[in-house]
């Protein structure tokens, strides 16, 4: 497909910009292949864990009862942390309300809040010790009585989702007072219930601590496989398809035995042209890959004829073979396709909106009308690509802000983004819009017998407040199609077992999602 001149200028890529060395796991998946790809690159969570970027560290838990002090106790051995990470805790625990107490190591100075530099050279391990305790008979470390096990009268308690009134919050109040200076009269003191408040959120701590580092040495000892996914873009599809036959022919499903022509056809014939071999083992976990050819990659980028690989390329990902600069056109498409991207959430977002939800919005435009997203997906999928991938979003989309500069603004320093609503910049985003999602658009305003061309529509959109929603149906049309049709060819290419595993890890992982939003809700009412 041609591409005009004029949307060829400053053709920059962030990977041109920041040029990260691949890890030897990503350069050894790289080196089971045919080599004569055009472009390849690895996404999703394992892609990154398989780079490097989330660090692995050696850990040692024990956790056991002291019957003396009624009391569990919890010990995590861990590298002495560095002066940086735990400057970085304390940020963030300042941000939860909660105060950072730096780990005591043997040895140390409690009166420092982080080691110095000879002290972890010297202790090269840190212990981590809390009791959680079961405030039954253990004395307090300021000599008052134990706390008892207090049943709340039902007087002291509001009763749920009522608006009480003056009369009736003062008369609690009064009740509140009394039962206090009924528990003082016996020996009690508020900083005792302090020091049990704090030893409950220092249980749950541990617990949520535990449970991240039991679940990471299951990784490490290797009860869990991490599934690394690829995309391989090639020029010649079925040459790929020959050449990988002969080297993989094990990651094939019985597709195989009808020769590569066979399978080039039926990849380009079906679904958004992807052709993929699933669950497939090797030397560090399992492998996803997909296989797409340049022409349909191209037309998949600029009109978002299937919004599959497009979608996935909206997001942060870890390139493998990045596009030479001879082939231009690939390599504009791949820039124009984040445009439009930006473009699209503009038209979805209020005036004033985060930077955040602007990460959220274009991480969702390719989840969005897929059906999977409704059975089978992570339900917090969106939240959980964004939250720990910001940077690397802000560093994919930061080159485009100085050509919305008219259009938009985002201020660095509060995180804030303003835009033009108005019907004239609705406008402009609406004519930059990829070719499929245009044309939806279109369909669906004349759907009541109109007649109108694209500017007229275009002209009508903008001024209508329904606008966002118009544009939010035309992607979900898009994705929905796709995502179906995609899933269906799935099944032959991978065959039937390995699909109903795949299907199965995806519906595991949806009820796990559904279960922890549902008890969040309950504790919350």
């Amino acid at each position: 497909m041609a591409i005009s001149s004029a949307r060829l200028n400053a053709v920059r890529l962030p990977w041109d910009l920041v040029k990260t060395p691949v890890s030897d796991k990503l350069k050894y998946i790289l080196s089971l292949f045919p080599q004569n790809l055009v472009f390849a690159f690895a996404y999703g969570s394992g892609a990154f864990q398989q780079h490097g970027h989330q660090s692995v560290e050696k850990v040692q838990i024990c956790i056991f009862y002291v019957p003396q002090l009624d009391e569990l106790q919890l010990l995590i051995f861990k590298i002495v942390p560095s002066v940086e990470k735990q400057t970085k805790a304390r940020q963030f625990s300042s941000r939860l309300n909660r105060p950072f107490k730096s780990p005591v190591v043997k040895g140390q100075n409690t009166s420092t809040s982080t080691p110095s530099p000879a002290t972890r050279e010297n202790n090269k391990r840190v212990l981590y010790q809390s009791p959680l305790s079961q405030q039954t008979g253990m004395k307090s470390s300021s000599g008052n009585p134990p706390m008892k096990r207090t049943k709340l009268s039902s007087t002291s308690l509001l009763p749920a989702k009522s608006k009480p009134s003056l009369e009736e919050l003062s008369k609690h109040e009064m009740e509140l007072d009394r039962e206090i200076a009924s528990l003082q009269s016996e020996g009690f003191m508020v900083e005792e219930l302090d020091r049990q408040i704090d030893l409950l959120h220092r249980y749950n701590d541990i617990k949520d601590v535990a449970q991240m580092v039991l679940g990471r040495l299951a990784e490490l000892e290797g009860v869990t496989k991490n599934v690394t996914d690829l995309m391989l873009v090639v020029d010649d599809v079925e040459a790929f398809h020959h050449a990988n036959l002969q080297i993989n022919s094990k990651h094939y499903s019985s597709m195989k035995f009808l020769g590569p022509k066979t399978l080039a056809k039926f990849q380009e014939r079906w679904g958004a042209r992807v052709y993929f071999n699933t669950l497939v083992p090797y030397r560090h976990g399992l492998l996803k890959y997909g296989v797409i050819s340049s022409s349909a990659l191209i037309t998949d980028l600029l009109d978002w004829e299937w919004m599959y690989v497009s979608g996935r390329l909206h997001k942060p990902i870890v390139p493998l073979v990045i596009p030479s600069v001879e082939n231009l056109q690939l390599r504009s498409a791949l820039h124009l396709n984040l445009q439009s991207a930006m473009h699209t959430a503009l038209l979805l977002l209020p005036e004033v909106f985060s930077e955040e939800t602007l990460y959220q919005t274009l991480a969702g435009l390719s989840y969005t009308g897929d059906f999977r997203m409704g059975f089978g997906e992570d339900r917090n999928k969106v939240s959980n690509i964004v939250k720990p991938q910001r940077e690397r979003f802000r560093d994919l989309y930061s080159p485009l802000w100085s050509t919305l500069s008219p259009w938009a603004d985002l201020k660095s320093s509060s995180e804030k983004c303003e835009q033009d609503t108005s019907p004239s910049a609705r406008i402009f985003h609406l004519n930059l819009l990829p070719k499929k999602i245009q044309q939806t658009i279109v369909n669906e305003w004349n759907r009541d017998g109109r007649l109108q061309d694209v500017e007229d529509v275009f002209r009508a959109a903008a001024h209508d407040t329904e606008c966002p929603e118009l544009v939010k149906e035309a992607v979900q049309k898009t994705v929905r199609a796709s995502s179906l049709t995609q899933s269906l060819k799935n099944i032959p290419t991978a065959g039937f077992i390995k699909s109903v595993r795949y299907s199965a890890a995806k519906v595991n992982k949806f009820w796990t999602s559904y279960k922890l939003q549902k008890s969040v809700e309950n504790k919350s009412k």
